[in-house]
């Protein structure tokens, strides 16, 4: 399970920005995770409340918004949703797709509180 390996990267950012502006409390954590990332969000979330529990960061909101996959064909500039990872143009049938989103996975947003 890499959600966990994700998980602790995750909490060391938030650690080392809690230090950086001297703040004493999580209340909540914001992620963007991209569908092509083959990040579980409820796995992440379950390692995050594991590795959190009994520490000063237990109890925190955890918001994950999904990122869909979006492919643009380079052919004919069709953008469309990539589904079952097929990555095939639904306008001309062209396999010469790029990836326009899904493969984010960053802290959107934290919210902490000061000492």
């Amino acid at each position: 399970m890499h959600e966990m390996g994700i998980a602790l990267n995750i909490l060391d950012i938030v650690k080392q920005i809690m230090i950086s502006h001297e703040a004493s409390k999580l209340n909540s954590i914001c992620l963007a995770v991209g569908r092509f990332t083959a990040v579980v969000p409820h796995s992440l979330s379950f390692c995050l409340e594991i590795i959190t529990k009994n520490t000063p960061f237990e109890g925190f909101n955890l918001e994950i918004e999904q990122v869909p996959l979006i492919g643009r064909c380079i052919d004919c500039g069709n953008e469309f949703a990539v589904c079952e990872y097929r990555f095939v143009c639904t306008s001309c049938g062209s396999n010469s797709i790029e990836t326009v989103s899904g493969r984010e996975l960053f802290i959107k947003e934290i919210e902490i509180e000061r000492m």
